[in-house]
């Protein structure tokens, strides 16, 4: 029986020193934001229309209350603070752009509402905000950036818990407008209830999406969600 040689140390920092691992290791930690309350739960999210287009967002903890994220116009190399609303603070922050120059930004506010703000300009100045459901958790956005029927069209998914002893259920909801969106319809039914396990969604909008009857039914979306009661991952597509 032949033993494998264990390799010289040498030979083992080598390996490492010089492989695509440590090229993490050259970049830089760049500073979103002057304020020094709890941040943490980021997002980010680049432009379709140029890749050095960045937004990221976090949970703030800041007094007094305000939702802020950054824009970045060089690929991450320079970022920006901007303030998005004031009077509540952003929970479970998810970003999104679409191809017609709009950002959107989804988030849970301190009374669990569900809003969704939008910025044409890189957060220089913001839009109306939506308020467009209550008593949620993990809010995720997507849109539809395929160039198809719905595009421009605005999706996001959410768990549901208003009541607090369950059923649990993971809803969403779409824009019936675009460019920019911000008329909401909720889905009539959940995606999935459950007893017990909790659950979180993450949507994404299928390269094909069409309509397959009338007007008004959602395309071929995508929605992932992953429930703890039986460690199991599952999709559904609406």
């Amino acid at each position: 029986m032949t033993l494998n040689k264990v390799k010289p140390l040498t030979q083992v920092l080598a390996v490492f020193l010089f492989s695509p691992l440590s090229l993490y290791a050259q970049f830089t930690n760049d500073t979103l934001t002057t304020n020094t309350s709890h941040q943490g739960e980021t997002a980010i999210a680049c432009s379709p229309l140029n890749e050095n287009y960045l937004i990221a967002a976090w949970i703030d903890d800041r007094t007094p209350a305000t939702v802020h994220c950054s824009f970045s116009t060089d690929g991450g190399g320079t970022w920006a603070e901007t303030e998005v609303r004031s009077g509540v603070r952003s929970v479970d922050p998810s970003v999104a752009f679409d191809r017609h120059g709009w950002t959107y930004f989804a988030y849970m506010n301190g009374s669990r509402a569900l809003s969704v703000s939008r910025t044409s300009d890189l957060g220089s100045s913001w839009d109306e905000t939506d308020d467009i459901a209550t008593a949620v958790d993990k809010p995720y956005i997507a849109v539809d950036n395929t160039g198809g029927e719905f595009d421009g069209r605005v999706y996001v998914s959410w768990y549901d818990i208003s009541s607090p002893n369950g059923p649990y259920s993971v809803l969403f909801a779409y824009s019936s407008d675009v460019n920019p969106a911000h008329t909401f319809v909720l889905s009539s039914r959940p995606l999935i209830e459950d007893s017990g396990g909790q659950l979180w969604s993450m949507p994404a909008v299928a390269s094909n999406a069409t309509c397959t009857s009338s007007p008004t039914e959602v395309p071929q979306v995508v929605i992932s969600f992953a429930d703890l009661k039986t460690a199991g991952r599952h999709s559904q597509t609406r």
